[in-house]
């Protein structure tokens, strides 16, 4: 019997060698890349117009935002600071470097059971140097994140802020991404003066629950970038944040910075949960709050004499007078003979929002509805309960029924709530 041996061609494995090198280097050089400040994947959903200048007046600097293009199911540690782009007024050129920003990160849970704020900042210890969040199926994550300004430079008045975050795998402490809001927050300085880059204090006494987040508008209909967003007091928080002297910190305050001179005022205050769902409001048509007149079109408050929307006009617990029920799609015409319901039904959506009781649908005779299935479920009316204020898209089916008698049938499906 003859035994052969084979040896590896070592000038093949040579040759190899120099297709192997290019691709472990440019492994390596985008994952140094990943930890660039880069702006893309972090959206604004809800996100102030103005933040507060100051190392002594520090005020929450609230938004709403999206997280995409992540792992799947997947949990992160994170923390989030202000960024700028430009080199002028203090404020750094923070994109395309290792540059995290500056402020103190205000930690969020996804629960909104804890809201603390930090001086040092890392990805060590979730709930105390940094927060967690895990992302859904698609691998996207949408809730609030917040930071304090502080005395740095890029918080200068008339600056450009942008929300940062600093993130990485939740089971480690490595940094893997830092990403720049796609909307940037005007800086404000608290001024008794007037001018384009000086504001006020306005504050409030709610009956709002600690930890939801108020959220002021120039418009009744809450539409566009609010003016301010607030924290609903109050938070614990390892450190002591310097706030203005007259900061409310006692249940159910707010407070925000609002330029000294706005158009239209503010017109529109909410409470929104963690959750984004919309528990209280309250509106006002021309910007000055009836109890003691507090014009919100002018302000030269400065922090020492804030001005404060009463109780009476903005306790946030109910939206009654701004019930909002929105009816979606347009109804084909449905068929059928006696005895059968609609074999192909047709359908729209509802949804509303400031509500205290549930949406109750109601079609005309000889229809009935569902908001089950296109099958099963029909009845001729359908209560859609709400939660938190609100009813989230629901489609109702249309048809027919079995007992209509022959003839032509038409109508107003009408939709109602008690609150």
């Amino acid at each position: 019997m003859k035994l052969n041996l084979l040896f590896p061609d070592f000038r093949m494995l040579s040759k190899m060698k120099s297709f192997v090198l290019p691709i472990i280097l440019l492994v390596i050089t985008s994952t140094a890349f990943a930890q660039n400040l880069t702006q893309a994947g972090f959206t604004g959903i809800t996100v102030p117009q103005f933040l507060a200048a100051g190392n002594t007046t520090r005020m929450p600097v609230i938004f709403r935002a999206s997280l995409t293009g992540l792992t799947a199911n997947t949990a992160y540690k994170y923390y989030c600071q202000g960024v700028t782009n430009a080199s002028t007024g203090g404020a750094v050129l923070d994109f395309g470097t290792t540059n995290s920003g500056a402020g103190n990160p205000i930690l969020i849970n996804g629960a909104g059971t804890a809201i603390v704020n930090t001086s040092a900042p890392s990805l060590a210890t979730s709930g105390t140097t940094c927060e967690t969040f895990t992302t859904d199926a698609s691998g996207n994550y949408t809730g609030w994140f917040g930071f304090l300004n502080s005395g740095n430079a890029r918080f200068t008045a008339g600056n450009i802020v942008y929300p940062s975050i600093t993130f990485g795998l939740a089971s480690g402490t490595t940094v893997g991404f830092r990403r720049a809001l796609d909307l940037g927050i005007t800086v404000l300085s608290f001024s008794t003066a007037a001018g384009a880059t000086n504001g006020s204090l306005l504050q409030s006494t709610s009956g709002a629950a600690a930890r939801n987040f108020s959220l002021l508008y120039d418009n009744v209909s809450g539409t566009g970038r609010p003016i301010a967003v607030g924290l609903i007091e109050v938070f614990t928080s390892p450190t002591t944040p310097s706030v203005p002297s007259t900061y409310l910190a006692t249940a159910g305050t707010w407070n925000v910075i609002i330029p000294n001179a706005i158009t239209n005022g503010i017109r529109r205050i909410e409470n929104r949960s963690i959750s984004n769902a919309l528990l209280g409001c309250a509106n006002n048509a021309t910007g000055t709050w009836p109890t003691g007149s507090i014009n919100t079109t002018v302000s030269t408050n400065s922090t020492t004499t804030a001005k404060v929307i009463a109780t009476a006009d903005a306790g946030l617990t109910t939206c009654a007078g701004t019930t909002l029920i929105t009816n979606t799609g347009v109804l084909a015409a449905v068929n059928t003979i006696y005895g059968s319901a609609s074999a192909t039904p047709t359908s729209y959506t509802v949804a509303g929002s400031g509500l205290t009781a549930g949406i109750l649908v109601a079609p005309p005779s000889g229809f009935e509805i569902s908001q089950t299935s296109a099958t099963t479920g029909y009845g001729t009316t359908q209560t859609l309960t709400q939660s938190g204020g609100a009813v989230s898209s629901v489609t109702i089916f249309v048809r027919l029924a079995a007992t209509t008698l022959f003839g032509t049938y038409s109508g107003n499906i009408v939709s109602s709530s008690a609150g």
